[in-house]
């Protein structure tokens, strides 16, 4: 038997074994030793992909694993931790759209996916790809190769412009978008959207029908009623007045368009001029395309916005989901602010004999002005009203504020009260208020403040002097005027008045008084003082009211008549022996017969 010497036990590094390259997909693991399958603990493996069209996923870990101690159900203890590496294909995404183009039929968006490049009926397909075919296919670089692919064709009209606006445009194709800018100052587009070339549009182009342009003439346009210097003819958009009806149960205009129109949109205003303003806030709209056919209603009504004191120029743009056809149309005002007036144009195309190809899904937005009048002199602090040498209220006299606007002039100036002109005499605080209009909505408020200082002292009437009679036997008493504060009587035309008690509590001794004196004080510091006093005093019939006599006493007892009080002599006075009746003129004297003062004679 042969017996061998003990091995010394030694700790080693666990081992990982390695993943597997994958030469289809193009995955490749670099280890530290390309001979040994194995990596030591804590070692990383690279991983790369080396086929075209396939990368590493997008993940912080996605190039490498490293063997770490992680156990795992179903793995071993070491092992390169991580989810199993790939080389998915690259994807190009969809393929944006062409105008004019239609796309075959593909499988996926990624590396290889193909698709034929074609063109609509009105199209001619010009250009290729980098294969020198009509087939774009998706690149290792993750890009679709157009190459040169397009659909040459028709393109839409020029949209034309907003009055003081401009047009941004790079091209009018298919697809293609028109954006427009107002070039005046303060002015914006009511709807700043773009406009898209598409294909088979309601209207080529939608533009103004020609109401503001004259193109309409004013035999065509009718209404209910009308005032003098706004007749129906002035309901173009541009008119310097506008139309106004008169009071009546439903006040409408109609036009006749001369032939049969897609209308697709409603530009509506009110009026404002120095002479009467208005503003529907409610309208309706009928419309027929021949003069035998009864009117059809659109339904819902139209709603405009009303604001204070009133935003009557604001142009309101009603853009209708499906335009209607029509020649003859009617504009009814249901509700309005101060008068039934308005300003208004239609917007869309001409009836085409066959249908656009291509045209604009919606008109260009109008430019209106954005920016309220401005005040040059507002006075920023009150006006004093002053007074001569005899208090009377001298007249006041200011510049009167003027108020001027970016679109060169205003449409209405308003003072409120409609009756203050300058110089004018002012015997109370007043507000003044004036306001400037512009032609479409904008206000600006100058309000001035005329203050009259009051030199009228409050109204004050002080109680009568009352007494205070104690039924107790005291010294004295302490008396809190401010509880007379509901006895007094004040008022002033400033508001309310403060009373001030001087003094505001006194202690008073038992038949003596106290003068009071109370101050009235309104908000302008005028003040008003009158008097009273407050006497302290016992009250009639208590034994302690009469005083003993001088050298005497008394003693009260009450009796049928009262109390009867009997007053005795100190006998160093008197010599007489037992008590004595007080004599005066030969009576008896009680309280009840006696009824004077405190003191008893001697």
């Amino acid at each position: 038997m042969v017996s061998g010497m003990p091995t010394v036990p030694e700790c080693m590094y666990a081992k990982c074994v390695s993943l597997p390259d994958d030469k289809q997909s193009g995955l490749a693991v670099l280890r530290p030793d390309q001979e040994s399958v194995l990596v030591q603990f804590r070692d990383n493996v690279t991983l790369t992909c080396g086929s075209p069209g396939r990368k590493l996923r997008s993940t912080a870990s996605s190039g490498f694993r490293q063997c770490v101690y992680d156990p795992k159900p179903g793995l071993p203890d070491y092992w390169l931790s991580g989810a199993p590496p790939a080389c998915p294909r690259v994807d190009c995404g969809m393929p944006m759209a062409t105008p004019g183009a239609e796309y075959g039929q593909f499988v996926d968006t990624k590396y290889q996916s193909s698709f034929f490049f074609g063109c609509q009926n009105t199209f001619k397909l010009a250009g290729q790809t980098s294969k020198h075919d009509n087939v774009v296919r998706c690149q290792a670089n993750g890009i679709w190769d157009f190459g040169d692919l397009r659909c040459e064709g028709p393109v839409c009209e020029d949209p034309g412009r907003p009055s003081d606006g401009l047009q941004i445009s790079r091209s009018y194709e298919q697809g293609s978008e028109v954006l427009f800018g107002c070039s005046r100052p303060g002015y914006i587009l009511i709807n700043p959207r773009p406009i898209t070339c598409m294909r088979e549009p309601e209207c080529k182009v939608i533009k103004p029908l020609g109401i503001s342009s004259g193109k309409i003439p004013d035999s065509a346009i009718n209404a209910t009623s009308e005032r003098p210097n706004y007749e129906a003819r002035n309901i173009r958009l541009n008119s310097v007045t506008g139309w106004c009806g008169k009071q009546e149960a439903f006040t409408y205009v109609s036009v006749d368009l001369g032939k049969v129109y897609r209308v697709k949109a409603i530009l509506v205003k009110g009026v404002v001029t120095n002479d009467i303003v208005g503003r529907p806030t409610e309208i309706r709209f009928f419309y027929k395309q021949s003069e035998n056919e009864n009117y059809v209603v659109y339904f819902p009504n139209f709603n405009l916005t009303m604001r204070d004191p009133g935003n009557y120029g604001e142009l309101a743009m009603i853009t209708l989901p499906k335009y209607v056809q029509a020649r003859f149309v009617i504009l009814g005002i249901v509700s309005y602010m101060d008068n039934a007036c308005l300003k208004f144009e239609l917007m869309g195309c001409e009836e085409p004999k066959v249908e656009p190809l291509l045209g604009y899904d919606y008109g260009y937005s109008p430019c209106v002005d954005n920016e309220p009048p401005v005040f040059q002199n507002c006075p920023q602090q009150p006006i004093i009203v002053k007074r001569d040498e005899n208090g009377g209220v001298l007249p006041i006299n200011f510049t009167e504020p003027t108020a001027i606007d970016n679109s060169g002039s205003i449409a209405r100036l308003e003072v409120k009260p409609q009756s203050f002109r300058t110089p004018i005499h002012i015997f109370q605080d007043t507000v003044v208020k004036y306001v400037a209009f512009d032609y479409d909505g904008n206000v600006a408020i100058c309000e001035i403040n005329i203050t009259v200082p009051d030199v009228t002292p409050p109204l004050l009437t002080c109680p009568q002097s009352y007494v205070i009679e104690l039924v107790d036997k005291q010294d004295n008493y302490l008396v809190n005027f401010n509880e007379t504060r509901k006895r007094i009587k004040t008022s002033d035309e400033s508001g309310d008045v403060h009373l001030t008690f001087i003094p505001e509590r006194a202690t008073i001794p038992i038949g003596a008084f106290e003068n009071v004196t109370v101050e009235a004080r309104d908000r302008f510091n005028n003040k008003a003082t009158c008097h009273f006093q407050v006497s302290i005093q016992a009250t009639p019939c208590v034994d302690w009211e009469l005083q003993p006599p001088v050298n005497g006493a008394i003693n009260c007892l009450p009796g049928d008549k009262g109390i009867e009080c009997i007053a005795t002599c100190r006998p160093v006075w008197d010599g007489r022996a037992g008590q004595l009746m007080l004599i005066t003129e030969g009576l008896i004297a009680s309280k009840a017969e006696y009824g004077g003062g405190r003191q008893l004679p001697e």
